[in-house]
């Protein structure tokens, strides 16, 4: 597998990588987002990608979107995802003047 086919399918997996949260909330599951963006992404867009034949391994991108969380698995995603997180927490909280989250 290329280096090009690997980027890409991380790079695709790292921009949908919180799909699974829409399930969640809007089915009101307790399941962990991640495993709901997983399934989503198997249920809705592995066969679409695999019949456009985009440079992309669709094992990757549904692993970097099951994985991102776990440490060390998809280490750049997780550090952007949590960085992300840590922004919208301290962004909340200057909003609603409560200290305690920023």
């Amino acid at each position: 597998m290329s280096i090009d086919i690997i980027s890409h399918s991380l790079l695709l997996g790292a921009l949908i990588h919180d799909i699974g949260k829409f399930a969640q909330r809007s089915q009101n599951r307790y399941v962990h987002h991640t495993e709901c963006g997983a399934e989503v992404f198997r249920k809705y867009f592995r066969e679409k990608l695999l019949k456009v034949s985009l440079d992309v391994d669709v094992d990757k991108v549904e692993e970097a979107i099951r994985d991102h969380h776990r440490k060390g698995v998809i280490p750049l995603i997780s550090l952007a995802d949590s960085l992300s997180a840590g922004e919208r927490t301290t962004l909340e909280g200057e909003e609603t003047g409560d200290q305690s989250k920023e």
